[in-house]
């Protein structure tokens, strides 16, 4: 059995002509191998023109229940009973917050930063849209790193736009938006060392 995982992280060139990938894929090599891959649906036309016949089992992750992301607030806020009673108004008050929980990892990030906000008594500040959370889990990483690195004489104070902060930290991540924005267009999600510049801005 080969295990390939992440197919739809793989670029277009790795996925087509005679890649390795692509010829392992048709059966051209290892005719005989059982494949496991797995792939976000994005990618899930070219996965399926490579293959010479249907899978034999196609598994889709359903992400959590109902009942699985209310015993996960329970658990994220145990510790603070005021805190999810809330978080539980909150999620209710934006119906789009909650209806994205299904996935864990969001999950995870709309809990945490949720608590964010209300350590800094700024709950009002919370996310309502997919980018606002992306946006703000951002923030709490870049608040930790300017809290513990020993360059940054930073107090763990909040900052609410990103050209507040040091502009050597603000020029990265530009760097990076820039990537990510130009990785969408060609729909690359993986890059290579050489492909990040941070000479340039560190």
């Amino acid at each position: 059995m080969l295990v390939l995982d992440g197919f739809d992280e793989l670029s277009e060139q790795q996925r087509t002509g005679m890649s390795f990938i692509s010829r392992l894929l048709r059966g051209d090599i290892l005719p005989k191998a059982t494949l496991l891959i797995t792939s976000r649906p994005l990618a899930s036309v070219s996965l399926n023109q490579l293959l010479p016949h249907e899978p034999d089992q196609h598994i889709e992750v359903v992400g959590f229940s109902e009942d699985d992301i209310e015993a996960y607030i329970n658990s994220a806020f145990s510790h603070n009973t005021q805190l999810r009673d809330n978080f539980q108004t909150y999620i209710k008050s934006y119906p789009f917050v909650y209806s994205i929980m299904y996935i864990p990892l969001h999950c995870r990030i709309i809990t945490e930063v949720y608590e964010t906000y209300w350590k800094e008594g700024s709950k009002e500040f919370a996310p309502k849209t997919l980018t606002e959370l992306y946006k703000s889990l951002l923030r709490s990483l870049m608040m930790r790193y300017l809290g513990d690195h020993p360059d940054h004489k930073c107090k763990r104070l909040g900052f609410r736009n990103f050209d507040q902060l040091p502009r050597d930290v603000y020029n990265t991540l530009m760097m990076f938006a820039e990537l990510g924005a130009k990785g969408i267009e060609k729909q690359q999600y993986v890059f290579n060392d050489h492909e990040l510049p941070l000479s340039e801005y560190t």
